[in-house]
Order: C-alpha cells, then sequence, then structure tokens
C-alpha cells in the first residue's frame, strides 16, 4: 500500500475538512493505557461504594478521585507535550 507523505499544515487542514487524522501505533496504545486506567479507578470506585447509601456513596466518590486527580492531571499534560512534540517537531507529518 503507497502512503503520500503530507506536511503537517496539509495534514491539519486535511483534518479539518474530514474530521480524521493518521496516528501512530504508539499514540493509539498511550491513550488505550489512559482509558484502562480511567475505567480501573471507576471499577475501583464501584468496588468500594457498592452497598453503600448514596452519602456514603459520594464520600467514597469524592476521596478516591480527590487522590486520582493530581495523577490524571499529571497524565494529561504529558500526552499534550507529547502531542506537541509528534505534531510539530517533524519536518514531514505522519501522524501523531
Amino acid at each position: 500500500m503507497e502512503t503520500t507523505k503530507k506536511t503537517r499544515l496539509e495534514a491539519f487542514i486535511e483534518a479539518q475538512k474530514t474530521g480524521q487524522i493518521a496516528i501512530k501505533p504508539k499514540t493509539a496504545q498511550i491513550l488505550e493505557h489512559m482509558m484502562r486506567l480511567e475505567e480501573i479507578i471507576d471499577t475501583l470506585y464501584d468496588d468500594f461504594s457498592d452497598g453503600y447509601p448514596a452519602g456514603a456513596q459520594d464520600e467514597i466518590y469524592d476521596r478516591i478521585y480527590k487522590a486520582y486527580s493530581p495523577i490524571h492531571e499529571e497524565v494529561l499534560n504529558e500526552f499534550k507535550d507529547y502531542l506537541v512534540m509528534e505534531s510539530l517537531g517533524c519536518v514531514e507529518f505522519e501522524g501523531l
């Protein structure tokens, strides 16, 4: 399969029209792991709060997500930095 290389600008202009942009396997893997982390936190909350009344569930939710929030923020910041480097750091754009 032959691929046509585009400049970064051409790829982003096309993405504006189509809503699609190529991503590299590494980027897809990072996104998958970020989603798995979210699912694990959600599952832990479900496990810990199961059987408790609504008020107690709210407290458990607050404690778990308050503890997880700084980690989540740092992961998102790293991902943003990664995307900037991938999208702006290459002469020829081959995907994020």
